[in-house]
């Protein structure tokens, strides 16, 4: 639980900056692959994580850019550090 806003930005900024280094790390390559059989791919992974960032501030009317597509590793990275920002 956070208490003050500085706590909240703090986290949210190492979280992202995790985030982004995992994202980097992603090859197109690697997208199709699932850690169990019946999971999802690490590019549907990446691609839920960006859909939240523009998904949650709409379902509290608040203003996010639009959701960019995201066929590769490196669109995936763009529109998280686009939607990180908010």
């Amino acid at each position: 639980m956070f208490h003050t806003i500085r706590e909240f930005l703090n986290t949210w900024k190492h979280e992202s900056a995790s985030t982004i280094s995992l994202f980097e790390k992603l090859t197109d390559d690697s997208l199709d692959h699932k850690i169990y059989a019946e999971g999802r791919t690490l590019a549907r992974l990446a691609n839920h994580i960006i859909e939240t960032l523009s998904e949650l501030p709409a379902k509290l009317a608040m203003h996010a850019p639009e959701d960019p597509p995201s066929k590769t590793h490196k669109d995936s990275r763009t529109a998280f550090c686009v939607f990180s920002d908010l």
